[in-house]
C-alpha cells in the first residue's frame, strides 16, 4: 500500500489502536479500515522527502499524526478542531499542502479528497461537492504520489 522507505519509521510508534479508538470517539464515526491500517504500519507522522499527488505536494511537515495526545500543530485533535466546522460531515483531514490546502478522507467508503481554503465559505462547513476529488482510495492516493520537484 505505502512505500515505507519514504516515511521515517521512528516517527510512527505513536499511532496504536488506543489511539486510534480516541480519534474515532473525537470525530464520532469509525475510521477507513485502510487508514488505521496505514496509521498502524506507520505511514502518518512524517516523510522523509516532500512527495507530490499530480501538481500538488504534501508538505513533509504536513502528514497529521494520528497520536490523539501529541503536541505538535498536526496532531489530530488540534486540527479536527481547526477542521471539524469547515469540512463537510464525514471527512477527515490527514495531510496538507505547503499552500494550506488538506488531504482528506470520506470516514464512509475512503475516497481522498483536496479542501481547499480559498474555495471555502466565509463561515460553515465547505460543501462536499466543493471539495476537489483526487482518489477512490487512500491505497490509490498512496500510490499517485511521487517526489516533489519544481
Amino acid at each position: 500500500m505505502f512505500d515505507p522507505d519514504l516515511f521515517d519509521a521512528k516517527e510512527f510508534s505513536q499511532a496504536t489502536d488506543q489511539g486510534l479508538d480516541e480519534i474515532e470517539a473525537m470525530v464520532g464515526q469509525p475510521l477507513p479500515a485502510t487508514y488505521r491500517a496505514a496509521m498502524l504500519a506507520g505511514t502518518g507522522s512524517s516523510m522523509r522527502q516532500t512527495m507530490a499527488v499530480g501538481d500538488m505536494d504534501v508538505d513533509l511537515a504536513g502528514i497529521i499524526r494520528a497520536a490523539p495526545r501529541h503536541k505538535n500543530d498536526y496532531a489530530m485533535p488540534n486540527v479536527w478542531a481547526v477542521m471539524k466546522n469547515r469540512l463537510p460531515k464525514g471527512w477527515l483531514p490527514f495531510a496538507r499542502s505547503s499552500g494550506g490546502d488538506m488531504f482528506c478522507i470520506a470516514l464512509t467508503g475512503g475516497r481522498v479528497a483536496m479542501y481547499s481554503p480559498d474555495l471555502a465559505p466565509d463561515e460553515g462547513p465547505m460543501a462536499e461537492a466543493d471539495l476537489i476529488p483526487v482518489a477512490k482510495t487512500l491505497p490509490d492516493f498512496a500510490a499517485m504520489l511521487a517526489p516533489f520537484t519544481l
